[in-house]
């Protein structure tokens, strides 16, 4: 890549949050050779919970309204995801809707890998309480929020205000009332590497920021 390089071109930012997300439009939009793992992921699955049944959903467009739990490429990817905790916690497959339940328990419960709730050794209730402390950690956090926010950066004199609506990145702007009025457009897709890039600044609000509603 250095003998290939004719030239170097950078972008100054207000700070940290302005240059990630400013990193992962351009890798979305130039798909450079060597920065695969940020390309634009086209749909997004995640684990839900509804009235105790097992569910693995598109989340592309995220809309908040229920608890979702991890963000996965695509549904294979979520089911391998689910099967693994299920081997860490000794949940059972038929619950968890990976495998048909035939009216018996399942085989895993013969081996000692299920603890059982397929045949009566736990109850349905108990199973899903270890089902939801296992899947604790991959919590998609609900966005805290009534309204718009922006990230409000400063560096020297160059400010920058990145407006976020229910983890929707909308766009950096240079005036907090540039900011304001972009906040009443709806936004782009959901984006999962934004939302990984905004996620701490906004539940630990780390960084300056402005209520746009």
């Amino acid at each position: 890549m250095l003998r290939q390089a004719q030239r170097i071109e950078y972008v100054q930012t207000a700070g940290e949050i302005g240059a990630l997300l400013l990193e992962s439009r351009l890798i979305k939009e130039l798909q450079p050779l060597k920065n695969k793992r940020l390309r634009k992921q086209r749909r997004l699955c995640s684990i839900r919970i509804s009235n105790g049944t097992v569910e693995i959903i598109d989340t592309t467009d995220l809309s908040g309204a229920s608890q979702l739990y991890g963000l996965f490429r695509n549904k294979r990817m979520a089911t391998e995801a689910l099967t693994l905790i299920a081997d860490e916690h000794r949940l059972c497959l038929h619950l968890l809707g990976i495998e048909k339940s035939l009216g018996r328990s399942c085989f895993r419960a013969q081996i000692g890998k299920c603890a059982g709730a397929c045949r009566g050794d736990e109850s349905h209730e108990a199973h899903s309480e270890r089902l939801l402390s296992a899947l604790k950690g991959w919590a998609v956090h609900r966005w805290p929020y009534p309204c718009a926010i922006a990230l409000h950066e400063r560096h020297a004199e160059r400010e920058e205000y990145h407006v976020v609506d229910n983890w929707h990145y909308i766009g950096t702007y240079a005036t907090q009332a540039q900011a304001r009025q972009a906040s009443k457009s709806t936004g782009q897709a959901f984006d999962a590497d934004c939302y990984k890039i905004l996620v701490r600044p906004v539940l630990l609000e780390s960084t300056a920021l402005i209520l746009l509603d």
